[in-house]
Order: C-alpha cells, then sequence, then structure tokens
C-alpha cells in the first residue's frame, strides 16, 4: 500500500487490535492523528505526543537498555504507518529477545496510550470539546476498574477530572489514560449537537480532514 493511499484505505479494523474505536467521529479523530505521523510535512504534532507519551523506560524484565529498542520499534512503527500490521509490530519486539505474550502486551498496552493521547490532542487543537468520557469495550473481558472509571464520567468530566478519576479507581497505578496493561478503553466526547449527529445518522460523512478541522462546538445536556 502506497503512504499516501494508507489513510484512504484504512478501516477501524487496523486500530481496533489495540484500542475501542467507539463511533465513526472517534474513527475520524484516530485517523487524523494518526496520519498525521506519516505525513512527512507534518510531524510536529505527533513527535510532541509521542514525547508527552513517554513509554516506558524499562518493561517487566527487560533491561533498560533492551527497553530503549522497543520504544524505537514503537516509535518507527508509529511514524513509518506499520502500526496497522500487529504481527510485523509484534515480531520486530520478539526479534529484540522477548517472548510472543509480552511483546503483544508491549504492542497493545503501548499504542492504546499513544492512541488516548493522539485524541486528547486532536480535541485540544482542533475542537472546542471540554468533557469526556471513559468507554470501555462491551465484552467480558472488561475490568471492574474501567467499569467503575466508565461510571464516573458518564456524564462528562474534564480531562484533568478524569485523570483523578483514573488514578483514584487505580489506587496511583494508572498510567496516562491507561488503567492497566492491555486496556482498550478511550476517552471520547461526551456531548455533541444533535444536528451533528443527525447528519451522521443520515450518511452525511464530510472528509476527516474537513470534518475535525471545523471547530465544532459541544454543548452538556
Amino acid at each position: 500500500m502506497r503512504l499516501k493511499d494508507l489513510f484512504t484505505e484504512i478501516g477501524k479494523e487496523s486500530f481496533k487490535w489495540f484500542t475501542t474505536v467507539v463511533d465513526d467521529f472517534d474513527y475520524l479523530v484516530l485517523k487524523k492523528g494518526f496520519h498525521r505521523a506519516v505525513r512527512k510535512y507534518d510531524k510536529d504534532f505527533i513527535k510532541k505526543v509521542l514525547e508527552d507519551t513517554r513509554f516506558w523506560d524499562k518493561y517487566e524484565g527487560v533491561g533498560k537498555g533492551k527497553s530503549a529498542l522497543i520504544n524505537k520499534v514503537l516509535e518507527k512503527s508509529i511514524l513509518s504507518g506499520d502500526w496497522v500490521n500487529k504481527e510485523k509490530v509484534v515480531r520486530r519486539i520478539m526479534a529484540l529477545g522477548i517472548d510472543r505474550k509480552q511483546a503483544e502486551m508491549i504492542a497493545v498496552t503501548e499504542l492504546a496510550n499513544f492512541a488516548n493521547r493522539v485524541r486528547e490532542e486532536i480535541y485540544k487543537s482542533e475542537t472546542r470539546v471540554r468533557y469526556f468520557r471513559y468507554i470501555t469495550e462491551d465484552d467480558v473481558r472488561v475490568c471492574e476498574k474501567c467499569r467503575e472509571v466508565a461510571r464516573r464520567t458518564s456524564k462528562g468530566v474534564s480531562l484533568e477530572r478524569l485523570r483523578k478519576i483514573i488514578y483514584d479507581v487505580t489506587g496511583g497505578e494508572a498510567r496516562g489514560y491507561q488503567t492497566h496493561p492491555l486496556c482498550r478503553c478511550a476517552i471520547v466526547r461526551a456531548y455533541m449537537k444533535e444536528d451533528i449527529m443527525q447528519s451522521w445518522e443520515k450518511g452525511k460523512v464530510p472528509s476527516a480532514v474537513k470534518f475535525i478541522n471545523k471547530k465544532v462546538e459541544i454543548e452538556r445536556g
């Protein structure tokens, strides 16, 4: 697949191996955020997110030197667009001497954490969204901590408040928006104008860039 065609052809499933894709709007937020990673002329945004995300300095049972190499694999996968291929990312980590189970855990956890940071930055820089919810997958794998964070944010909270709730629920063990390793939960806008939602329902979906670049007005209630 040519680099310029990557984000016209890529579907939601390419994100779902490491994060929940809540709806079409969330998909476009992710799509735009990750798109910036592979556009040669616009990497300042993604470099900032990578710097702020701060992958683990030392993974469990792995020395700092090898952990740094793992992080380079993750960064390269994000910047090149190879993150769409789970097997390719996992195998690159395994090539450093990491067993498959841990390699998969690292890949899923770190990319999920990065995805939520992308969401945060896109919402901050290109929308007027100020209230958020924490959304879990709807399956038996969801833990009670994630369900509790989702419950406490169901009416919409600020990002600062959301992080405080995650910290309190996890006893300070959370990292960013991830309550635990392999956490798939997503931060999404809490409210959207009814007319915008109706346009989605009628299938009038504008392009990712045009839609996200509009200063979408979000209302409470």
